[in-house]
């Protein structure tokens, strides 16, 4: 089973989930942030490709995995 990105996640910062199929300018503005947030999802959107994303230090991933379902 290949391992995909899940579509919603749960952003810490606005308290809410978020669609990561759009694109992180999307969804600031969709959600208020302001300019410069650091955003705790940055990595998960439509708009990042998957080699450009950054694991955590840990070795896992800010964007939840998908549960396949």
């Amino acid at each position: 089973m290949s391992r995909k990105m899940s579509q919603i996640a749960r952003c810490e910062t606005v308290h809410a989930m978020v669609r990561t199929d759009q694109t992180q300018q999307q969804c600031t503005l969709e959600h208020g942030c302001p300019p410069g947030r650091d955003c705790p999802l940055g990595s998960c959107f439509a708009n990042m490709h998957a080699a450009h994303r950054v694991p955590r230090s840990d070795g896992g991933s800010n964007c939840p995995p998908h549960s396949g379902k």
